[in-house]
């Protein structure tokens, strides 16, 4: 490392403090989540609303990743030569402190042969070739129109542990490797609303924008009134504006995209919504003192499959194991003492379970079916489900698995899962298999999930996480206890002068 990037080394862990010391920007805290990500994981993509700072933001990674490691080779692209010699490049060039390293050109900043950071266009697949340096960081800038080589141009970069890509743009059409790598854990998915923006609570407070050249309040006002519709149906798909006001609107797929930063729900033959999944990782469900735990058990059949347990108490789940390679009576003893534990945590809560009451719920084929016969031996509350046989709705849908899925999915969408205890990458790999999962319509019109082996093909493994979640919650009947919504009298008014004071106190207002 040379002289002068001694300095920038304590950056490297810190791309925030890099921002606001060394290029004298404060990003705000979506953009700082996006720095982080790009720090911590390998692939990264966000799908945002507009004008929410994913291109400015981008401008200082690229700095940043320059600055901080020499030798390295940032490398950026997107589909238009407006997009990235004017956007990107515009905000490097803005950015760029007078008298920093390298030469700063048009598209290029310049340290050396394998010291550089470069801006293509993606339409041709120049400057994409061949590139296996120790470090490099890949931007796909309105990733939505980045075209297939590119993508796979940008795969065979990633050979070393330290590459890095981002891909980021507004989630605008249901097709395409963007809208696909959403269902994939090895993609750190981030998601921004134009409603999170800070310009938006500072305006709604009577106060000026912080971000003069963001998303303004008037904006999202006109799309409001043009996209969306007022309901009193609280489901995860609704959202409150202004917050505290009492008002929900149900989007349409262009507010969903261009203002949430959702992808389109027509034409998606997905089971789940983004929106869904968002609403279960905040959390902020709790269980009844009496409520039961259960527990899911999807069974590995062969290979690479993971015997996955998920536990729940209501519509909370408290718990999740995962593990390969391991036999009948060995995969006994987990479910074994997995319930154990589950009752020794419903003790400390002050409610006494007999461990061998808690309802188990096993996929009875295949292996399946020696778990649920030697737990029936050893007298626990078991249930063998066979994902194919018959749905106790049958005019709904076409079989058990089906309906299974369907129902949990119904069950986010009202608003009555809590998926915010499990670890992040427990979680990025269970919302990426919900995510992926997809239907059709049957002649007799009946709704069928994509089969197991279907999707395993589809996206090169099995499902484990998300059908034990789904057999966790297969009868379900859950209450829900979210405070905020339990009574319409503990709504909030809409304030003015208390979204004054709480701008005041946040980082924007100081």
């Amino acid at each position: 490392i040379s002289t002068a990037g001694q300095r920038f080394i304590r950056y490297r862990t810190d791309p925030a403090a890099y921002a606001k010391e060394i290029l004298s920007i404060e990003w705000w805290n979506r953009q700082v989540d996006i720095a982080n990500s790009i720090w911590e994981n390998r692939r990264t993509v966000v799908y945002a609303g507009h004008s929410v700072g994913k291109t400015h933001g981008m401008g200082g990674i690229v700095q940043w990743h320059f600055d901080c490691w020499d030798p390295s080779i940032p490398l950026t692209t997107a589909p238009s030569w407006a997009s990235i010699h004017d956007l990107l490049w515009g905000e490097v060039k803005s950015q760029r402190p007078p008298g920093s390293a390298g030469r700063l050109l048009d598209l290029r900043l310049d340290g050396g042969p394998m010291h550089y950071a470069a801006g293509h266009n993606a339409e041709s697949g120049s400057g994409f070739q061949g590139r296996h340096e120790a470090r490099v960081l890949v931007v796909l800038d309105e990733a939505m129109g980045v075209p297939p080589y590119i993508w796979e141009a940008t795969n065979a970069m990633m050979t070393s542990p330290d590459c890095r890509v981002i891909a980021l743009g507004n989630p605008t059409e249901t097709s395409g490797e963007y809208y696909d790598i959403r269902g994939n854990p090895d993609w750190n998915v981030i998601t921004i609303s134009c409603l999170d923006h800070p310009n938006i609570a500072a305006e709604l407070a009577g106060l000026p924008a912080p971000y003069p050249k963001a998303v303004s309040l008037i904006w999202v006002q006109e799309m409001l009134r043009t996209h969306c519709t007022p309901t009193s149906s609280l489901t995860a798909d609704a959202f409150e504006f202004p917050p505290g006001s009492g008002q929900w609107w149900n989007p349409d797929d262009v507010f969903r995209s261009r203002v949430l930063g959702l992808f389109p729900r027509q034409s998606a033959q997905g089971i789940w919504s983004e929106a869904w999944l968002i609403k279960a990782r905040e959390g902020g469900l709790t269980w009844k003192p009496d409520a039961p735990p259960e527990i899911g058990a999807d069974i590995a059949q062969y290979g690479d499959d993971h015997t996955t347990l998920y536990g729940r108490r209501g519509p909370v789940v408290t718990d999740r194991e995962s593990y390969a390679k391991q036999d009948t009576m060995e995969t006994v003893g987990r479910i074994v003492r997995l319930a154990d534990k589950m009752a020794a945590d419903c003790a400390r809560d002050g409610l006494r379970v007999d461990p061998k009451t808690i309802e188990i719920k096993v996929d009875d084929t295949g292996l399946g079916g020696g778990v649920t016969d030697r737990l029936k031996e050893l007298s626990y509350r078991v249930a063998g489900i066979d994902f194919g046989g018959k749905a106790v709705d049958p005019e709904e849908f076409f079989n058990r698995g089906s309906e299974m899925w369907f129902s949990v999915s119904y069950q986010a969408r009202d608003m009555r899962l809590d998926l915010s205890r499990l670890p992040d990458d427990v979680y990025r790999r269970l919302s990426a298999e919900l995510r992926a999962r997809r239907y059709k319509i049957q002649s007799d019109k009946t709704l069928r999930a994509e089969s197991k082996d279907d999707i395993k093909k589809r996206i090169g493994r099995s499902p484990d996480d998300a059908d034990a979640l789904v057999l966790a919650f297969a009868g379900a009947g859950i209450t829900m206890h979210h405070l905020a919504w339990e009574d319409d009298a503990m709504k909030p008014e809409y304030d003015k002068e208390r979204y004054r004071r709480d701008f005041k106190k946040s980082p924007y207002g100081q």
